[in-house]
């Protein structure tokens, strides 16, 4: 698969195109690339790598399981409490956050 990846070498400043790629496991894929500016033509070996879940996928598989981002770990909080609370109840993890 060769594609332009939005990148741009950082020897030159030129676009950088994937010339290959293999998947090492299901969120980590190795990709090599090389700069399309032929006086350049760098190239680089690179690793993709999924690390967090931002949102639930709306097709869930439990085979495939990512920890949530912290800033999606404390949008979940904030969303839970707000679930539970009645519209009078100071919510703690705003007056926590204005405090810090």
């Amino acid at each position: 698969m060769s594609s332009y990846y939005r990148l741009k070498c950082p020897k030159c400043q030129g676009p950088m195109k994937v010339r290959a790629s293999t998947e090492q496991h299901v969120f980590l894929r190795v990709m090599y690339l090389q700069c399309q500016y032929v006086p350049c033509s760098w190239s680089v070996r690179a690793e993709f790598q999924m690390t967090h879940e931002l949102s639930p996928s709306g097709q869930p598989n439990p085979a495939v399981s990512l920890p949530l981002a912290p800033s999606a770990l404390l949008s979940k909080a904030r969303q839970d409490n707000r679930d539970i609370a009645n519209n009078n109840q100071l919510d703690m993890l705003d007056a926590q956050e204005a405090s810090a």
